[in-house]
């Protein structure tokens, strides 16, 4: 019996050795899946604040995005103008050019002209009021273009 009693009580012995293991391994797993559940919200938080920033930056690149299109829209219109300013420039250019031209044709003529009634000035003058009758025809050609408006 006493024997049946030892083995009884060796066996509770071990059964409670077991239990006592069996407890000290539930409390360790409850302290690692408290660690683990903390580490997992910290990384929860972690993910939120990052997804927050993420959502913030891509805003921002929206707006600096929009910003961008508007001012290179900006740009060309900007560019268009100086484009059609340039143009109405040139033209100006040609027409203030063809003027010139014709200035310097005008004054060509004019100088022509000067030289020409300078010399029928100088003819009449030193031919006298009698000799004025013997110019000969082409001085009177010459005077007829100056009185027509063009060269002779």
């Amino acid at each position: 019996f006493e024997r049946n009693v030892r083995r009884e009580s060796d066996s509770n012995a071990k059964l409670q050795q077991q239990m006592q293991n069996e407890r000290n391994a539930i409390i360790s797993l409850q302290k690692d899946f408290e660690d683990e559940s903390r580490k997992q919200k910290t990384k929860e938080q972690e993910l939120l604040a990052n997804e927050q920033r993420l959502i913030e930056m891509e805003r921002s690149i929206m707006g600096e995005h929009a910003k961008s299109n508007a001012d290179h829209h900006r740009v060309n219109e900007l560019a268009s103008q100086l484009q059609t300013r340039h143009e109405e420039i040139t033209l100006q250019q040609q027409e203030i050019e063809e003027r010139q031209r014709k200035c310097d044709e005008y004054e060509a003529r004019l100088r022509s002209w000067e030289e020409q009634l300078e010399h029928v000035t100088n003819l009449l003058q030193g031919s006298g009021a009698g000799s004025r009758q013997n110019l000969n025809q082409e001085e009177v050609d010459s005077l007829q273009g100056i009185e027509d408006g063009s060269e002779p």
